[in-house]
């Protein structure tokens, strides 16, 4: 790795009285000029000044000012470099983040030319930790150059480091770190030596005496004097929550970037549609109420399963309201004071099974038609290729992946259940393709194991009846799903047409066999799950059941 060498210019210590210890500060970006985002992280070695220190940054991976407000450095061999100090410097502090690394490894280093040498302990962990670093006496000396380094494969997110040298005074500490707030707070100060002073303007000072109430955006200085002498001034922000009458003030303003924190009451505010991440997972709502042309987004995982389309959400919505990536959104601390008013009982039976037909749709969607579990993971078109009716829906399929059209959770008795589509594939130039129809339960708001009858032949020349049965030994939730499947041995991928899906429920057993009357000589085990001949146990065929030895 390249090092810096010893003439790398020295940092000019201030001549005021707070000059006896450094604080760089990374939770703003304004003066040092950092790479914003990862998108435009860098990896070579280049030196960036606030005015008054400079530090020079090199990464085997990146380093980048992350809007949050700190300094991402990574990974191992990745260098932060200070300027020569031309006083001893006895000990450095290196402050993470909440989100930082429990993992990473860190250490300060003496450079000299091409060499290096550890001159403290190292640490593990940056999440919601200070590391000190106290430096070996021998190579406290002034001028020498110090050099934090990365020393295990993970990333380091840094908001301040604080240098102290000898003599010094340790600046105050507080009790509570800056950050966003939605109540009042009370921060006390406290310091190992000397009387404290505080500030909330930056430039008057009193004595501090008790503990400071914030209950607005709020910047606290403090330093700590003895004997005439002053250590660094330390800080804390704390960002208090705008509070707002309702959505439609806070929606008078136009969100940025970073945002603002706010504190919102909703009433009645109806879900349009729910978010999801990369994974699938969903992690938000899209509300039917706008910002321009995008719906607004209620933005935190952890989002309650049993939700629905169509939903009337009313609380208190408290988080950071911004613009991320083009999306207008509300990300809330979390979602414990948002209630749903919509229904005593939020998951319904076969009752709340509704446009099987496919022929109403929100959004580009058919509604009901995305479960707020994974079971929803295919892309949805509107086809007017229809079995019944104006509209079928196009499911997208994935050569790589199987994809589901899956309806909205519901809650089903034990019992058992006779399911009934048609399918065709929509493709000129590929004639055939498969389904096939199943269910999944759904446990704390997570799809659990797939139950799947068997593939289904489907072609572009006419539409194929589907249909299956199954039993729930007990009451479940569960999303009835239509798995569009991957290419394989068993499946060539193509996108598949749906239309005309409807459920029945039965108790008499015997009545199965009107709907697998076109396939008497099928199957299917106590669970409802289609078997072959070799199957042993209980097994049902023509709706009697028998043991099969």
């Amino acid at each position: 790795m390249k090092k810096l060498l010893l003439f790398v210019c020295a940092i000019v210590i201030s001549a005021t009285s707070f000059a006896q210890d450094i604080v760089l500060d990374f939770t703003t970006n304004e003066k040092w000029g950092l790479p914003v985002g990862s998108g435009a992280g860098l990896k070579e070695e280049k030196t960036f000044f606030d005015g008054t220190y400079s530090i020079t940054l090199a990464a085997s991976n990146a380093y980048y000012f992350n809007t949050q407000g700190y300094l991402m450095l990574g990974k191992k061999g990745s260098t932060l470099t200070f300027s020569a100090f031309k006083s001893a410097v006895t000990k450095i502090e290196v402050v993470g983040t909440s989100s930082a690394s429990t993992a990473v490894k860190q250490n300060i280093f003496a450079v000299n030319g091409d060499e290096t040498v550890a001159v403290s302990t190292e640490t593990t962990g940056a999440k919601d930790v200070t590391n000190s670093y106290a430096i070996d006496s021998k190579y406290q000396a002034a001028g020498t150059i110090y050099q934090l380094q990365v020393t295990s494969e993970h990333n380091t997110q840094i908001t301040k480091i604080n240098i102290y040298f000898a003599g010094s005074l340790t600046a105050p500490k507080f009790s509570i770190k800056g950050g966003v707030f939605y109540e009042t707070q009370k921060v006390e100060l406290t310091a190992e030596a000397g009387k404290i002073y505080y500030s909330i303007d930056g430039v008057n000072y009193n004595e501090y005496k008790s503990a400071i109430t914030v209950d607005q955006t709020t910047t606290i200085s403090a330093y700590a004097e003895k004997d005439g002498k002053k250590s660094a001034i330390s800080s804390e922000t704390y960002q208090m929550a705008k509070t707002y009458a309702g959505l439609d003030d806070l929606l008078k303003e136009t969100p940025t970037t970073e945002g603002w924190p706010v504190i919102v009451p909703i009433k009645d505010e109806e879900i349009d549609d729910f978010a999801t991440n990369a994974s699938g997972n969903v992690n938000g709502v899209f509300l039917t109420r706008k910002v321009g042309e995008k719906n607004l987004e209620l933005y935190a995982n952890g989002v309650p399963s049993h939700w629905m389309i169509g939903d009337l959400l009313s609380g208190t919505c408290k988080g950071v309201y911004k613009d991320y990536n083009g999306q207008p959104e509300i990300a809330l601390v979390n979602w414990n004071d948002i209630t749903n008013g919509t229904a005593p009982t939020p998951i319904g039976g076969l009752e709340t099974f509704e446009n099987g037909d496919f022929e109403t749709w929100v959004n580009n969607l058919p509604k009901s038609w995305k479960s707020a579990c994974t079971a929803s993971n295919a892309t949805l078109e509107q086809s007017t290729d229809a079995h019944g009716g104006s509209y079928a829906v196009n499911v997208k399929c994935n050569a790589s992946s199987n994809v589901r059209l899956a309806f909205k959770e519901m809650k089903l008795p034990a019992g058992w259940y006779a399911v009934k589509f048609y399918a065709k594939t929509n493709s000129a130039t590929q004639d055939a393709s498969q389904v096939r129809p199943g269910y999944v339960p759904v446990v704390d708001g997570k799809a659990g194991t797939y139950k799947y009858d068997e593939y289904v032949d489907v072609n572009n020349k006419g539409w194929t009846e589907v249909s299956y049965t199954f039993e729930l030994p007990e009451e479940t939730i569960i999303c009835l799903v239509v798995m569009n499947p991957k290419t394989s041995d068993k499946a060539t991928a193509c996108d598949v047409l749906i239309d005309d899906y409807s459920i029945t429920t039965t108790t008499d057993i015997k009545a199965i066999n009107e709907v697998q009357s076109a396939k008497h000589d099928i199957i299917y085990n106590v669970q409802g799950v289609r078997v072959n001949e070799g199957y042993r146990g209980i097994v049902l065929r023509q709706g009697k059941k028998y043991i099969k030895q």
